[in-house]
């Protein structure tokens, strides 16, 4: 819970600096702990796949608005998606 208000003190500054999160992007940074990066008014979606082309997908992390799900297993070939909560 804790983490979750520093995050979204994190994201209340970055807004008033220009640098909120984009609606979606394509890529994450492997680097960064996905609950970093996902807001806690945001659900936020990885799908990885097996290969560059994104032939199959191999599993998803959901950090959802209500509930969190990970499934498959993840890999370098990963697409990521932010969606507003509500």
């Amino acid at each position: 819970m804790i983490g979750r208000l520093l995050i979204t003190g994190t994201l209340a500054l970055s807004a008033v600096c220009g640098l909120a999160p984009t609606a979606q992007a394509a890529t994450t940074r492997a680097d960064v702990p996905q609950s970093v990066l996902c807001g806690v008014t945001y659900e936020c979606i990885w799908t990885y796949y097996n290969n560059a082309q994104h032939t199959t997908r191999v599993g998803q992390n959901v950090l959802g608005c209500v509930v969190d799900v990970k499934w498959g297993q993840t890999t370098q070939y990963v697409t990521y998606e932010q969606l507003k909560c509500g």
